[in-house]
Formats: structure tokens, C-alpha cells, sequence
């Protein structure tokens, strides 16, 4: 039996603790900011899309809104639900085809090849991440792009240690699985490891930026009203240097498959 996380149960607590909160607004703002700017003809609509492990929709819908054709796919029934009554709030249900699908599922209930496979914070819940990514591409037309995000194991090790939890840290460091706030075991990845990943599936990493850098060791009335904007500046401002970026919580990577 696969080990893969599924957040059926879990979709209320999720989006009140991640997507209504000061962290969920800055992973989005700062992960919208990435990929504004890093696909190439973002903005000239006429992509065909596959949002694989799309949750609730939220990128989803802003790439609908330009007009890209978006199949999203996700494993929770209730995850699909969100988005259909969010995508329909908009009147963009007809550019969204929702798909229940793990990642595994997806030859089996997914045709086509993509000009953009987006994969935002799926591969820490996999019980084999590795295989995962090496499938995706699969789906990808000669020179298509993946947009990756992934939990990142130095934030996390990080996070940890300065909080004094030595033996969450201690599984961290070697390669092991913690519990999460919803009682689901998450593996944070190495970024050493991912990128060996990638280059052996076929994929040249264009551009690399860390999410969410600083805000979660912030007080919290940084996290507040004009506090969080000016956050949200420096997060946007200095989510691709060195050494910030590969302290995120979250490592995004925009990435082409060689040709």
C-alpha cells in the first residue's frame, strides 16, 4: 500500500492554516512573482497546462485568467471540490478540467503532452519522490517547462534547531519523516539530491528561488497589515540570493526539459 499523503479529512484545516494565512499569502505572492517572470510568454495565454497536485486551484485559476488550458489533478476528493466551487466563483470552469488522479495515476487518466507541468509542494508527501518527477516528464512537449516547489530540508533543519527540537532535526538530517500539523508524515528534500534528480529525468534548472525565507522566524506583528507588505518586498527582493535562497521553506525551481 502506497504511503503517499492524501488530504481528504484535512482540506478546511489546510486552507485556514495555510492559504488564509500570512504564510500562504507570501508562497503565493512570491511564487506568482517567479513565475511571472521566469516562463517565458506567460503572459501570451495559449498554453496548455498540467497542474499536477493543484489542490485547491489558487495558481490555477490566475493562469486561467490569461488564458492558458489548465488540467488540474489531485488525489482528495475534497481538495477538487475547493477548487471547482472556486474556479466556477470566477467563471473559469470551462478553462480548468479538474482530474482525481495521483501522481501515479496520471497515464492512466491524463492524455497529452504539456507546454508546462507546475508540481507545488507534492513531492514531500510522495513515498517515492524520485519516481514521481522521472514520470512527469513524460508529459512534457520537447522544451516544456516544469515549475517545481518542494519542502526544503535545510529550512526545515533550520527551523528545527532553533527551536531546540534536536531529535526533529536529528530525522531531518537523516533523510527521515516527521509528523506535520495535520498528523501526516512529510519528508523535507535536499536540494543537492533534487537537482541530481533533475538532470538525470532530462532538466536544465533556468532559475532557482527560496519561499518564504524569513517569515516564518518573524514576530508576529510582522505578519500584519503594512508589516506583511514590507515582508513581502524583501521576501520578493531577495528570494534569488545567496545564501537566502536555499534557506526557504520551500525551494522553487523553474526548469526546461533538454531537447
Amino acid at each position: 500500500m502506497s504511503a503517499d499523503v492524501v488530504f481528504d479529512g484535512l482540506a478546511d484545516d489546510f486552507e485556514r492554516d495555510i492559504y488564509n494565512s500570512s504564510k500562504g499569502y507570501i508562497r503565493l505572492k512570491v511564487l506568482w512573482h517567479d513565475l511571472s517572470e521566469g516562463l517565458p510568454r506567460i503572459h501570451d495565454g495559449n498554453w496548455r497546462i498540467l497542474d499536477a497536485g493543484g489542490g485547491m486551484g489558487q495558481v490555477a485559476g490566475k493562469l486561467a485568467t490569461l488564458g492558458h488550458r489548465i488540467v488540474l489533478c489531485d488525489p482528495s476528493t475534497e481538495m477538487l471540490a475547493k477548487a471547482e466551487r472556486a474556479l466556477r466563483a470566477q467563471g473559469l470552469q470551462d478553462r480548468v478540467q479538474l482530474v482525481e488522479s495521483t501522481l501515479q495515476q496520471l497515464p492512466e487518466r491524463v492524455s497529452g503532452k504539456y507546454e508546462v507541468i507546475l508540481c507545488h509542494a507534492v513531492l514531500e508527501w510522495l513515498e517515492s519522490p524520485h519516481d514521481a518527477l522521472f514520470n512527469l516528464r513524460h508529459f512534457l512537449l520537447p522544451e516544456g517547462y516544469l515549475s517545481l516547489m518542494y519542502y526544503n530540508q535545510n529550512a526545515a533543519l533550520m527551523t528545527a534547531l532553533l527551536a531546540g527540537e534536536f531529535s526533529v532535526a536529528w530525522t531531518y538530517l537523516t533523510g527521515g519523516k516527521v509528523l506535520s500539523g495535520y498528523k501526516k508524515q512529510s519528508a523535507p528534500l535536499d536540494p543537492q539530491t533534487v537537482a541530481q534528480w533533475l538532470d538525470e529525468a532530462g532538466f536544465d534548472i533556468l532559475c532557482k528561488s527560496g519561499i518564504r525565507i524569513f517569515h516564518d522566524h518573524m514576530p508576529d506583528e510582522c505578519k500584519k497589515g503594512s508589516e506583511l507588505e514590507k515582508l513581502l518586498e524583501v521576501e520578493k527582493r531577495l528570494r534569488m540570493t545567496e545564501p537566502f535562497a536555499s534557506l526557504g521553506q520551500h525551494i522553487h525551481l523553474i526548469c526546461q526539459l533538454r531537447n
